[in-house]
């Protein structure tokens, strides 16, 4: 088994996308939480090495999309539930989103505006994050949880105009 991109013979890893042997020096990796934040991570993506031209025709166009959602994420307006005197005069048409068994409140604050980019949102209110603890071996921790609704916020440019 020879590599597909340099020849090779000590080929021992296999893309994920087109199977072709590939060695570990033309191997392009991707760590296992790159795409941690979708719901769903499409089968190709699952993999963790990939010859060069799966990776560039394949791969990479959707880390960026993945990235650049992730970017717009940490842009989002967030209203608290504690905060509605400011959040009421958004409407709230879609259902709220709720996120479970995260390990910090900035992560589920994080994926709850992550899932209302992808919805094409650029806010959230009445926004509230809970923790539950429990008790693992010796130690105590918390898992967090969160809610919010997605909604259009006018930024203060666009209410100029």
């Amino acid at each position: 088994m020879s590599c597909t991109v340099c020849l090779s013979p000590k080929a021992n890893l296999e893309c994920g996308i087109c199977k072709e042997p590939v060695c570990k020096t033309c191997a392009q990796f991707l760590e296992d939480d790159s795409f941690s934040f979708l719901q769903k991570v499409p089968e190709e993506l699952a993999c963790s090495a990939y010859c060069s031209r799966c990776f560039d025709e394949k791969v990479a166009p959707q880390l960026a999309e993945y990235e650049a959602t992730m970017e717009k994420a940490r842009k989002v307006t967030v209203f608290l539930k504690n905060q509605s005197k400011e959040s009421r005069i958004y409407k709230s048409l879609e259902a709220p989103i709720t996120v479970d068994g995260c390990p910090d409140a900035k992560e589920a604050l994080l994926r709850l505006a992550f899932f209302a980019v992808q919805a094409n949102f650029n806010g959230l209110i009445n926004v509230d994050i809970s923790a539950k603890k429990f008790r693992e071996g010796g130690y105590q921790n918390s898992i967090y949880s969160g809610i919010g609704t997605p909604t259009h916020i006018q930024n203060e440019n666009s209410l100029r105009k």
